[in-house]
């Protein structure tokens, strides 16, 4: 694995959480004939990354001091995304521990 780098926090830490479980990151290049869980845990890197961004600058978080910039249908999906996220990387911690 190759170190994932970037100059947002949330991209750092989400890639070293990738790292710990072994999972592969758009830091990793894609090879020809790999499996395609591999291409998996890079999509959903980018996703987690991009709907954390969404969340952050169009104010869904929580803790943000300005009203969202996005209908609530879209910052619902964005919830449920990180959630399936959030259950993706605890299962793969599970099955990294021996527990899954």
């Amino acid at each position: 694995m190759t170190p994932f780098s970037g100059a947002i926090i949330f991209p750092t830490l989400h890639g070293q959480a990738w790292q710990a479980l072994n999972l592969t990151t758009p830091e990793d290049r894609a090879e020809e004939g790999e499996s395609s869980k591999l291409r998996v845990d890079r999509a959903i890197c980018v996703l987690a990354c991009g709907v954390e961004q969404l969340r952050n600058q169009q104010g869904t978080a929580h803790g943000s001091p300005w009203l969202p910039t996005i209908t609530d249908a879209t910052a619902g999906i964005a919830m449920e995304r990180m959630r399936a996220i959030d259950e993706y990387l605890l299962f793969r911690h599970s099955e990294a521990s021996g527990n899954g």
